[in-house]
């Protein structure tokens, strides 16, 4: 594939163009909306698919999040979005490899594979054999940042505010979106540092090891830091299966239902335990291997960890416990002191907000365990009730604090979903109630 472009001049006028473009369409469109919607997102996929990096990566989250003001044929475009990788060309990788890594490390690395094995919007990800001096080998795979990115991610986000405002403006909004792309942007650049993803993954294996009991189902892989920089990581080759391939094989229920448990108490361990989160549940992100009969799970990403305070924490425990125990008033101030509703919203949305979130926690109730993870009636409830909300509110944007986590929280719930099981959320109810 073409090399995206590098200068942040050429990528702000992509994006630039992307803009007029987009805002161009809204003034033809005024006669069919629905159309209009439609090209709109063509546009957007076609810019941010070329560009990649920060545009991309952004473009990315911001369609989960803006889904719900589009018509059906246009969200059937945005899924694309979250497709439109093509890796770069082998050479461009190459030519990475020889500045980061010197002639002499580039020499140790052997058998580096043409065709990428992974590709996502910041990088993408090559086997290779990495010789050491003591002339031993290791099979290892390296994840090779495009260039131009880091150096990007402010130009890029810049358009795109002025892009989401456009969209936002499609429902009637006027919240401010400011908060959300300083979370993005704080992501964003933690992500393009790949010896901060070294130090996070070698920081996950120290809390890791405080559970044996997850330790013994989850793994990480080795880091080979001599190997590595700011945009080449080196990590050992782990082999298993892509955990959505491991679904489609259709293992047994009791291995399904243990892998749902792993999830939900890694999870917990992760927010309740340490405050350290890896927040981009993507499938792509896991293997799944088979040791003595049972399934284990492989941790491939840490690139997009965030920690959350103490006081955050229990903050959003007690918030939790307000929202099952307390009156309507007093949970609806609570996520207004937290930052997730906007308390210039009239009566009426307060009360779509209420019932919407209600409908979320009912999943805590005793009386619904085991939970169903696959009922369409709840998740069609679910949708509707935010729609509800999503309409008649004027002011709330995506709350920043909780941005990451609740991508995290329900990228868990997906996979939860797509395991096929009942899990029973007692034991976790119970800790919440104690925490």
């Amino acid at each position: 594939m073409k090399n995206p472009p590098r200068s942040a001049w050429s990528r702000s006028l992509g994006l630039a163009k992307l803009a007029a473009r987009v805002a161009g369409e809204e003034l033809l469109g005024r006669v069919d909306q629905v159309k209009t919607r439609i090209e709109q997102t063509r546009l957007l996929v076609e810019e941010l698919g070329r560009l990649k990096g920060a545009a991309l990566k952004a473009g990315q989250f911001l369609t989960l999040e803006l889904r719900e003001h589009l018509p059906p044929e246009a969200n059937l475009i945005l899924q694309k979005l979250q497709d439109a990788v093509t890796p770069v060309i082998y050479a461009e990788i190459d030519r990475i490899l020889q500045r980061e890594l010197g002639p002499g490390l580039r020499g140790r690395v052997e058998a580096l594979s043409e065709t990428a094995i992974a590709a996502a919007s910041i990088g993408q990800v090559h086997s290779a054999r990495l010789r050491f001096q003591d002339g031993t080998s290791v099979e290892a795979v390296l994840k090779v940042q495009y260039d131009g990115i880091r150096e990007s991610i402010e130009s890029d986000l810049a358009v795109l505010r002025r892009i989401s405002t456009v969209m936002m403006a499609l429902g009637g909004k006027k919240g401010d979106l400011e908060p959300m792309f300083r979370e993005i942007q704080a992501v964003l650049v933690s992500e393009t540092d790949y010896l901060l993803e070294a130090r996070n993954l070698e920081s996950y294996r120290e809390r890791l090891a405080t559970r044996p009991d997850l330790a013994a189902r989850v793994r990480i892989p080795k880091l080979h830091p001599e190997f590595s920089t700011g945009k080449v990581l080196a990590l050992e080759h782990m082999r298993g299966v892509p955990l959505e391939a491991w679904i489609r094989a259709k293992p047994s229920l009791e291995h399904r239902q243990r892998m749902g448990d792993l999830l939900l108490e890694l999870h917990w361990a992760e927010f309740a335990e340490w405050g350290f989160v890896q927040t981009d549940p993507n499938p792509g992100n896991f293997l799944v291997t088979e040791e003595n009969g049972e399934p284990a799970l492989v941790l491939l990403d840490f690139g997009s960890m965030k920690e959350f305070s103490p006081g955050f924490r229990n903050e959003y425990f007690s918030l939790l416990q307000m929202t099952v125990h307390g009156t309507e008033q007093e949970f609806v101030e609570g996520f207004i002191r937290m930052g997730m509703l906007d308390a210039k919203e009239d009566a009426e949305t307060r009360q779509a907000f209420a019932e919407m979130v209600r409908h979320s926690m009912c999943l805590f109730e005793p009386a619904r365990q085991p939970v169903d993870f696959t009922d369409p009636e709840y998740m069609k409830q679910s949708k509707d009730l935010a729609l509800a909300f999503i309409r008649r509110s004027k002011h709330t944007a995506p709350p920043e604090s909780l941005l990451f986590l609740n991508r995290k929280i329900s990228g868990l719930y997906r996979l939860l979903g797509l395991l096929g099981v009942r899990q029973d959320l007692t034991p976790y109810i119970e800790r919440a109630r104690a925490h």
